[in-house]
């Protein structure tokens, strides 16, 4: 195995990401509300990249995790088993990566001119 697999990372990521989540939904339906009582119910530009990130980071998290299956499978089925937790982070990273993005993104403050 290339890297040790370290547990306490896994759920510090996890947590970060939990409240990167939170912070992204709660700015985000308040967004939402905002448009749709404006008229807009498809929710705005906000509502349609909450759709395509979604699928973005589904569709990247699933290559990276077959990637690391194929890798991990030439090497016989005890590193296969062996790299599970790695493969299941490859497959969780970049939804994590993406809602990080996002609370950063919706916390920002705009520039007032």
């Amino acid at each position: 195995m290339a890297s040790a697999y370290n547990t306490w990372r896994f759920w510090f990521d996890a947590c970060l990401a939990g409240q990167a989540a939170t912070t992204t939904i709660a700015i985000r339906s308040m967004r939402l509300q905002i448009a749709m009582m404006t008229g807009d119910c498809t929710g705005g530009p906000e509502g349609r990249r909450m759709i395509e990130e979604k699928f973005k980071a589904t569709r990247e998290g699933a290559f990276a995790a077959s990637r690391r299956v194929v890798r991990a499978s030439f090497k016989g089925p005890m590193a296969l088993a062996a790299e599970t937790p790695e493969i299941l982070m490859a497959a969780a990273r970049p939804a994590m990566k993406k809602s990080r993005a996002n609370a950063r993104r919706l916390t920002r403050l705009k520039k007032r001119r």
